[in-house]
């Protein structure tokens, strides 16, 4: 019996050490300016083999090809561009490419990749970014996010909100901050424009941005740490996030110490600005002209309103968004992407892209607008069904809980003239934007 449990031991020890030498693999992933690429895979192999005869490397992916305007999942090899053997760790160097399907790391990259080695399949994966493993997940009943808590003994610490775009939106809470470079306000060299020390809170929404959730995670945090300074949150977003930007300080006029919106889908209440106007809070605009989804008309218009209330108002402007590491055939359709300029920091000027790209001086944005209405009232893209595809009318199937009625939809023409002037951070007296950011205060 003696020698019988002996040899259950013995098995159930190998057995144990056999699981937790399995071989493994870590994708490593880092964030560019145009998304989060998986560049290199360390495997760890339980055994360090004699050599290395076959690596084979594969990611089912599911993109949407513009060419048809459908999503398309394939499964796309990524032969790689070096493998280096050093005792019982593989490193698989990878190529990669701006927009690159197969190299976008994906919330279920895990499960999605097939690594073989000399034969074997390699089952136990994980998928490691630093820059975005620095944000911890923020959760509550209403909300979900990412936050970077600063390592710091500092009193008061300011938190910059930043409220994502459109092709941010989903349930992951990891896109928000990985599909473009919302990471690099976690960086020390951006910290270091803050004191050395500032809150980075991402909510992530399922659909257009809700200030009142959001709102709701911002003061919950500010409980979780008291150290964060009520007299400096900032507010700040691209695209539907600049929208969302809009929104939340129409909604919470007296909360924030300055906000920037981005290319902006939304616009600014009268009301809201004339509070603006008494309280001193800033609001810093940056579009590019040749911004073909949200036209720069949007920007105008909101610092033409602030300046007529008396609001303080600034703005930068681009000619174009040059985003590094794209094609330049496909840097040509981004000018939309003015945010990118804002994640790195900009300061208008020198030769890098936001310098040759400054717009200065004065800007008159000019052309017609078509406004839509249903049924005679202003149409609202919130009143349609969930599930909707704002490219696919078909799909359109309720509005305001009626069912929908293409014939009810009528567009209407309206011309519009505003001026503004596009300026650097320096003519405001700071080096960066960064810094003029964090010397704003209520």
């Amino acid at each position: 019996m003696k020698k019988l449990c002996c040899l259950l031991l013995t098995a159930l020890l190998v057995g144990v050490c056999a699981f937790a030498l399995a071989d493994s693999a870590v994708l490593n992933a880092e964030p560019f300016d145009w998304g989060e690429a998986i560049t290199s895979i360390t495997v760890t192999f339980d055994e360090a083999p004699a050599e290395i005869t076959d690596v084979k490397v594969e990611a089912t992916v599911t993109y949407m090809d513009y060419s048809i305007y459908q999503n398309v999942t394939e499964t796309k090899e990524r032969v790689p561009d070096e493998c280096i053997l050093e005792g019982n760790t593989l490193t698989i160097k990878l190529p990669y490419a701006a927009l690159d399907a197969a190299c976008t790391a994906y919330p279920n990259s895990t499960e999605i990749y097939k690594i073989t080695v000399n034969g074997k399949e390699i089952t136990d994966l994980t998928l490691v970014d630093p820059a975005v493993d620095a944000f911890i997940e923020f959760t509550g009943e209403n909300y979900h996010c990412r936050l970077f808590v600063p390592e710091t003994d500092a009193e008061k610490v300011p938190m910059v909100v930043w409220l994502h775009g459109a092709g941010e939106q989903g349930a992951d809470n990891r896109t928000q901050i990985s599909a473009n470079l919302v990471t690099n306000w976690a960086t020390p060299e951006a910290q270091a424009c803050f004191g050395g020390a500032c809150y980075i809170l991402a909510p992530q929404a399922q659909g257009p941005h809700n200030v009142q959730a959001e709102m709701e995670a911002i003061l919950k945090v500010m409980e979780e740490y008291p150290n964060i300074d009520p007299t400096r949150i900032y507010v700040g977003g691209c695209s539907m996030g600049g929208g969302g930007t809009m929104n939340m300080i129409c909604t919470y006029p007296e909360f924030f110490a300055a906000a920037f919106p981005i290319c902006p889908a939304g616009s600014i209440t009268e009301e809201a600005a004339e509070a603006f106007a008494a309280n001193g809070m800033p609001v810093y605009l940056i579009h590019s002209i040749d911004d073909g989804t949200v036209n720069v008309s949007s920007s105008a218009a909101a610092y033409e309103l602030l300046t007529a209330k008396g609001a303080k108002v600034f703005a930068t402007l681009f000619e174009h968004s040059y985003t590094k590491g794209v094609p330049e055939e496909i840097n040509l359709m981004l000018g939309h992407w003015s945010w990118t300029y804002v994640h790195r920091n900009f300061d208008a000027k020198g030769d890098d892209e936001d310098g040759t790209q400054y717009h200065a001086g004065e800007y008159v944005a000019s052309g017609v607008n078509t406004n839509t209405f249903y049924n005679g009232e202003p149409f609202d893209y919130g009143k349609l069904n969930e599930g909707y595809s704002w490219m696919d009318q078909s799909t359109w199937t309720t509005y305001g809980g009626e069912p929908f009625d293409a014939e009810k939809l009528t567009t209407e023409e309206e011309p519009y003239e505003y001026h503004m002037v596009s300026c650097t951070p320096e003519e405001l007296g700071f080096p960066t934007f960064f810094d003029w950011l964090a010397a704003q205060h209520k």
